[in-house]
């Protein structure tokens, strides 16, 4: 399931041109607002940059998003429970909740709206789905895929720690697996970095 870009940019658009409703536009500075943007009844939307969102008691990232996108669209205490990771790099604007939803209305973008909803609902039971059922090779699997839909995140990420710090796994179950997927011709990794990755096998 692909990102509803151009629901995403047509909310984010209308915000952006009615400044009464919205903050400014500022550039994420870590450590200094994180624990605010995550713990306000505020709607944040990411306008362009990097976000990910780490759980606090282990560190491990739950959520990695790329701008143009909308977090927090409903109240949860979840977001008490994480933090932006440091590499988190993007600009934003956030929105009241209510004044969000109620300009939703006005505007009639429900449509947009349940389209986002959709697919961070689709990204949520996929993560959990993995996590609960699969197996450690399923989630490679699963991460090898989404690092190679984004080239320019191969070209920054170690692909062995970029699995490891989203999944919990010890790193040398993780590399045992990309070395056998390596040796297999499934994956090419150059100085750490993910450069090719063909159709990977159902079971490892």
């Amino acid at each position: 399931m692909n990102i509803p870009r151009k629901h995403v940019n047509d909310i984010i658009n209308h915000f952006i041109n009615n400044t009464h409703l919205t903050t400014k536009i500022s550039v994420y500075n870590p450590g200094e607002n994180d624990r605010t943007l995550l713990d306000d009844d505020c709607v944040l939307m990411v306008i362009e940059g990097y976000i990910s969102l780490v759980r606090e008691k282990d560190g491990i990232i739950m959520a990695s998003f790329e701008g143009p996108y909308i977090i927090k669209i409903c109240s949860s205490g979840v977001f008490n429970k994480m933090r932006l990771s440091q590499d988190s790099n993007f600009s934003y604007i956030t929105c009241r909740r209510s004044d969000f939803y109620q300009y939703i209305g006005e505007k009639d973008l429900w449509y947009s709206l349940v389209q986002i909803l959709e697919y961070s609902t689709w990204q949520l039971y996929s993560k959990i789905e993995m996590m609960t059922h699969g197996s450690v090779y399923d989630s490679v699997k699963f991460y090898l895929g989404k690092l190679n839909s984004h080239p320019a995140l191969c070209q920054k990420e170690n692909v062995c720690q970029y699995i490891v710090v989203r999944t919990g796994y010890a790193k040398s179950g993780v590399m045992a697996i990309l070395n056998e997927l390596r040796k297999g011709g499934y994956i090419t990794i150059v100085r750490g970095k993910l450069t090719g990755c063909t159709k990977l096998p159902n079971k490892f």
